[in-house]
């Protein structure tokens, strides 16, 4: 069944809010604690049909994880989302949404979350 209900502004695709973006990059790696500021802010995998999630669907990743992209001579596989299977990445590091709430809990953003995980399951693409 189509839900009618209107999705409201932020968590529609492509959602841009700079300064919630700010905010992730001053956490630390989700995935190995490391404080390499500023981490990159990382869309979640699945969200948004063709284009980038809303930015309140992010988590903080250092490029390690993220895409491993300084590391020329570091083996990415396994390590960086971007560059290993999801699925692979997630049973070490952690599913997506339970890290996207760990982010909205070290941001204060509890009842945001409460907002944001209605429309999770919305988003999440069949795999």
């Amino acid at each position: 069944m189509i839900s009618l209900q209107k999705r409201p502004e932020k968590y529609r695709n492509g959602y841009k809010d700079k300064s919630h973006r700010d905010k992730i990059r001053a956490l630390p790696c989700i995935a190995c604690k490391s404080q390499q500021t500023p981490t990159e802010a990382h869309h979640l995998i699945g969200y948004g049909a063709g284009l980038k999630p809303t930015d309140f669907f992010m988590i903080p990743l250092c490029n390690l994880h993220h895409t491993g992209s300084f590391y020329s001579n570091y083996p990415k596989k396994g390590k960086a989302i971007h560059a290993t299977i999801l699925s692979d990445w997630e049973k070490v590091y952690g599913i997506q949404e339970n890290l996207l709430k760990i982010t909205y809990e070290d941001l204060g953003m509890m009842e945001d979350w409460q907002e944001a995980k209605n429309y999770i399951k919305t988003w999440k693409l069949s795999k």
